[in-house]
């Protein structure tokens, strides 16, 4: 693997400016043919892949618009460093299986300068936002020092891949790190809920087996692609008028969920394999998810003094239950038998901006 960065001419704009230059498009994926074990199972794992391609692919969103490729912003302001084989790609987003691996990404973003309001028109977004932001020093590691421990036990190719996406996790966490210094200079009551955090994950990660935290962190990468897919309805809201710094932050992260979607299912499905697991770690996962979230969110609202408005418990429970529209179905697809992640339609966006 070469060590040497590439590096841009000129650094594209920030992903603010992406919003008014979107077009409209109708993504166009085939559904995934079951192939389930009985007739009952392929019946109902149709069903649910309708409710999924669907609501995601199904309708003209503006906000899952693809940007043109004459777009600056096409190009990223990361540096990358490539990975994986040189063979001809195959379109992840014509729902078909990606042959490369995630690419490890040098991002520059001054996630310790940014403001924790980052977008003050969209309150309930940035207070959600920040909330995921908080968990991931304690995520990450998690899913990070699991995949690791299987290392061992995987083919070389899925092992390379597995070590790629071990780096981006923790790039991950490093930056969400840094801003999370900020937000709890400006909400301090967030101590809390970070430390209980940290407390959790630890000790699912001293306590659970392997293959219990393989099937809790593939469910998990499950839950974070589709708050991948959810943001990517949202884009006008997440994008226009916030901070640069922090939408560079939360695009980066998420299409890097979309790139390795895949990674931490296909280390799960080497080691174990278990639908009844991963079922039970995913209903774990969302579990512990929601409760820090709901809590954080209950803090900043409080201390921006919003708890007592009708507007705010308004457009918070419009978000929650229209996320919760996206990953519940997800969720369930994901564990039945027969189903990859790349069978998912993937938002159609975010890999203009990793391109």
């Amino acid at each position: 693997m070469s060590e040497q960065m590439t590096s841009l001419e000129s650094p594209p704009p920030p992903a603010s400016v992406v919003v008014d230059e979107l077009s409209s498009s109708l993504l166009h994926a085939a559904r995934p043919r079951p192939r389930t074990a009985t007739a009952a199972m392929a019946v109902i794992r149709s069903a649910l892949l309708d409710i999924v391609f669907v609501t995601s692919c199904g309708f003209e969103f503006g906000s899952r618009s693809v940007v043109p490729a004459w777009h600056p912003h096409r190009h990223r302001r990361a540096r990358s460093l490539p990975f994986g084989s040189s063979g001809p790609r195959v379109d992840r987003w014509e729902g078909m299986h990606d042959h490369h691996g995630p690419v490890l990404r040098r991002v520059e973003i001054d996630a310790d300068r940014i403001d924790p309001v980052w977008n003050p028109a969209a309150a309930e977004f940035v207070a959600a936002a920040n909330a995921v932001s908080l968990l991931m020093p304690a995520v990450e590691p998690y899913f990070a020092g699991s995949i690791r421990r299987a290392l061992p036990d995987l083919e070389p190719t899925l092992a390379g891949i597995a070590r790629t996406f071990v780096r981006q996790e923790l790039e991950h966490q490093r930056q969400h790190r840094r801003f999370n210094g900020r937000l709890i200079e400006r909400f301090p009551a967030l101590a809390r809920p970070e430390a209980r955090s940290r407390r959790i994950y630890g000790w699912l990660s001293r306590t659970r087996s392997l293959r219990f935290s393989l099937a809790f962190a593939a469910a998990s990468e499950t839950i974070a692609y589709s708050l991948a897919r959810w943001t990517s309805d949202h884009l006008a809201e997440f994008l226009r008028g916030a901070d640069p710094a922090a939408t560079d932050l939360f695009v980066w992260h998420l299409a890097e969920e979309v790139e390795h979607k895949s990674v931490a299912f296909d280390v799960w499905a080497a080691v174990d394999g278990s639908r009844w697991r991963y079922a039970r770690a995913g209903v774990l996962s969302i579990a512990v998810l929601a409760w820090l979230v709901l809590w954080s969110i209950a803090l900043q609202m409080h201390s921006e003094h919003r708890l007592r408005s009708p507007a705010t418990w308004w457009r918070t429970c419009r978000l929650l239950v229209s996320f919760a529209f996206e990953v519940v179905p997800n969720l369930l697809v994901s564990a039945m038998p027969g189903h990859h992640p790349d069978q998912f339609c993937d938002p159609d966006w975010y890999r203009h901006w990793l391109v």
